[in-house]
């Protein structure tokens, strides 16, 4: 199949060669062709948007720009041919995938990875993922996708998938013609762009980043979402039901307080019943012009009405229902019975990972109910869950940061930081530091990192913009380092425009320079947070990285399933759990080298919500 592709950028027309392999001629010429070789594209064509749900249809491969390959394997419509079978195309392509000799390159090649390992091929040395290394470079999200990358660095404008799928149910019932010519272009240019971003990543001095970090966290994400983690249906399903039961008769009782039947998940109704029903003194207008029924304007208002604080409790009771319960139930794969979540390492600006289909990393950890939710993960019999989560460590890499004395000495120490601030920012002694002090004092803390306000803080402490203000100015007063870190950081990123990670990760401030004052606050507010909550990913990555080393050398079964921030969850063999949790705590704590310690707490239980 010979193509001519138009370049946008440049009116010459760019020639290639992508071929279909429909028989075992073809593909013997072209693993002679591959022998040799130091560096493959590879691409993989699916059923479904998630790997571990997903079904092979067929590979593509380009190990040189401009000449792409495209292997058939389960297309299903009328009149397709005949195709090569998947079990001898896999142990002909296995010395070139599996050799760790070959580097590897792919856009989301996490996803190819778990796709083919699901068929038994396991990709070695995967070294080189456009998508990463282009979030790298400019990390914002939504802009990383292969036909958006093609067109910023290269000029072309590719065939998008919606495009080629149109009205079908899958690529598998999509003419090989059709869907040849658009896999071999994403292998193609694949490996073009490898070629455009690598100098780019040099150049920005990020390739160290990229490759001892990113790159080797790519197959430990693939074979977490690939061993998933247990689901106790038995004890979602009933929960689901006591659940809705708990909504209908809360959703009978607020309507015996108002006298009135509404649609309680309707802000514009439920403003209707409480402002000008009730008479209820408003706080604020939302943007379609009814009063706010936003959960910390009823929290202001709840003691006016007894109907306020059941509706907030409904709310609490559906979200929990319907935005966490009934999903995973859904989530739960019926061959494994476990939850395969996604892992993304472009879902943040910071590093930080994401997850998806389902999200666990916002599985709740405040309130009875909340924390009950934890008990439907469980372990697989003969197995027990062991936990193992940094304590307090983006106050950590703050005290690291900023030098402050008070901080350093809190921590070397082990004292508990928040009565020890509160001890300083109250002029208190220790044992007059009371339950609510602490509680300031935490808020502060955290607050500080994120560049908190004294409006925010007064909201947050229940207490006048003025006391909050003069608490900040006391906080500055006795850590007079975390304020230099502040200063100067907002001043060097105010002349370079952006900031960087303990690691030489870089986000760019759009606005630190903005003449509006709301966008200016809001681009210094992440310039102070992106080094404490970007390093602190780096760390737990690090630690992750050095952990799969460790497991590996002492041939360890146990598998790593989650990373919840700071927090990671394994499942351990009963007979491996003192070496588990000696490797874990080991590699957690010396994950870097900071001028504080790190610290870790471990847990073990048959649940989660025992091992937390």
């Amino acid at each position: 199949m010979n193509n001519k592709l138009p370049l946008i950028s440049d009116k010459k027309p760019d020639h290639v060669d992508y071929k279909t392999i429909l028989n075992e001629n073809e593909l013997n010429n072209l693993i002679k062709k591959i022998s040799g070789i130091s560096e493959i594209a590879v691409d993989t064509e699916t059923t479904s948007a998630s790997p571990t749900r997903a079904d092979l249809v067929g590979i593509s491969l380009s190990f040189k720009e401009g000449e792409a390959y495209y292997i058939p394997l389960a297309h299903r419509y009328t009149k397709a041919p005949k195709q090569l079978d998947l079990p001898m195309v896999l142990e002909r392509l296995r010395p070139v995938l599996e050799n760790p000799k070959i580097k590897k390159v792919g856009q989301n090649i996490k996803y190819d990875y778990i796709v083919l390992k699901k068929t038994g091929l396991e990709i070695k040395d995967m070294n080189f993922d456009t998508m990463i290394a282009s979030h790298l470079l400019n990390p914002v999200r939504g802009e990383h996708n292969l036909s958006h990358l093609s067109l910023k660095h290269l000029g072309y404008k590719m065939l998008s998938f919606q495009e080629l799928v149109g009205d079908k149910e899958t690529i598998a019932d999509i003419e090989i013609d059709k869907v040849a010519h658009y896999a071999c272009e994403d292998a193609d240019f694949t490996l073009r762009l490898k070629n455009k971003l690598l100098p780019l990543l040099e150049k920005e001095k990020l390739d160290k980043i990229f490759y001892d970090l990113e790159m080797p966290l790519v197959t430990i994400l693939a074979n977490m979402e690939v061993n998933g983690i247990k689901v106790d249906k038995t004890f979602l399903t009933p929960l689901l039901k006591d659940l809705k039961e708990e909504i209908g008769k809360m959703s009978e009782e607020i309507y015996t307080l108002t006298k009135e039947r509404f649609n309680l998940n309707s802000p514009q109704q439920l403003s209707r019943i409480l402002f000008k029903k009730l008479k209820l003194v408003p706080a604020k207008k939302s943007k379609t012009g009814y009063y706010s029924t936003s959960a910390s304007i009823l929290e202001e208002i709840k003691d006016k009405h007894p109907a306020i604080e059941k509706i907030l409790e409904y709310r609490n009771i559906t979200k929990l229902a319907d935005g966490f319960v009934e999903p995973l139930i859904k989530y739960i794969n019926p061959k494994t019975g476990r939850i395969h979540t996604s892992y993304f390492q472009i879902g943040t600006s910071t590093g930080r990972l994401a997850s998806s289909d389902p999200n666990l990393q916002n599985i709740p950890i405040k309130g009875t109910r909340g924390k009950n939710l934890r008990k439907a993960f469980i372990a697989e019999k003969g197995h027990v869950l062991c936990s193992a989560d940094y304590s307090q460590i983006e106050l950590r890499i703050m005290a690291h940061f900023s030098k402050d004395e008070l901080l350093i000495r809190a921590f070397k120490e082990e004292k508990d930081i928040h009565k020890d601030t509160a001890m300083h920012l109250f002029n208190i002694p220790e044992e007059e530091v009371s339950e609510d002090d602490r509680r300031k004092a935490k808020a502060v803390n955290f607050g500080i990192i994120y560049g908190i306000s004294s409006y925010g803080l007064a909201q947050g402490m229940g207490i006048k913009r003025e006391k909050a203000a003069e608490i900040i100015r006391n906080y500055f007063s006795t850590h007079p380092g975390v304020k230099k870190f502040i200063d100067d950081t907002l001043e060097d990123t105010r002349r370079k425009g952006f900031v960087t990670t303990l690691m030489g990760r870089k986000r760019k401030i759009t606005n630190i320079n903005s003449e509006n004052a709301t966008l200016r606050f809001q681009a210094e507010r992440e310039t102070i947070n992106t080094p404490i909550q970007g390093t602190a990913a780096e760390v737990i990555k690090i630690a992750m990285i050095k952990i799969n080393d460790r497991f590996k050398e002492f041939q360890l079964k146990t598998r790593m399933l989650l990373q919840i921030h700071d927090e990671l969850l394994f499942e351990v063999g009963k007979k491996e759990i003192e070496v588990v949790t000696g490797i874990v705590k080991e590699c957690m704590e010396n994950a870097v080298d900071l001028n504080i310690p790190l610290k870790i707490s471990t847990g073990i239980g048959k649940n989660w919500l025992e091992a937390h």
